[in-house]
């Protein structure tokens, strides 16, 4: 019984498609647990190392940050690796650049302000909704909002030259 699963697999492996299929589903598999692991240990680390309340702390802080960052990212980011995979298989290298660099423009001072407002806002949100002394905290992870939402967008778009099925480099 065995051995006839063993043949159907590898069967199904010799097919190009489902081999294709296979491997990608299987590094993700194994990216995604490799990366909860990690976040498993840096959770131990830093409750081990600085206690409960900074880990606290620090999933507040990192809660604002993702949400306001990928509302920063307005959406743009999906439609850059959309644009991007579709002009890069047409071989229009001219407005993949230039999708891009509109997506960047208008991501720009959205992040921007984003990053501002939060700052600015983090004594009323430490006062007011949290009701601790996280201001400090709350600004350190505003500044990194604008780079939260750069790193997304850029990311977007390579995985968009990832999607059009070209190697990179030619």
């Amino acid at each position: 019984m065995i051995r006839k699963i063993r043949k159907k697999f590898i069967r199904k492996l010799q097919d190009k498609d489902f081999s294709e299929i296979f491997k990608k589903s299987a590094s993700g598999f194994f990216i995604s647990v490799v990366g909860r692991n990690l976040g498993f240990a840096q959770q131990l680390i830093i409750t081990n190392f600085y206690g409960a309340a900074a880990f606290g702390i620090f999933r507040v802080c990192f809660s604002i940050l993702s949400l306001v960052g990928i509302a920063g990212r307005f959406g743009v980011d999906m439609a850059i690796s959309r644009f991007v995979a579709q002009y890069r298989k047409q071989d229009r290298y001219d407005l993949v650049n230039e999708i891009f660099q509109i997506g960047i423009k208008l991501v720009l001072p959205i992040a921007a302000f984003l990053t501002v407002a939060v700052f600015f806002l983090a004594p009323y949100l430490s006062d007011h909704v949290y009701h601790k002394p996280y201001t400090t905290y709350l600004q350190i992870f505003a500044v990194g909002i604008f780079f939260f939402v750069l790193s997304g967008v850029i990311e977007e778009g390579i995985r968009g030259l990832r999607k059009s099925g070209i190697p990179y480099i030619n």
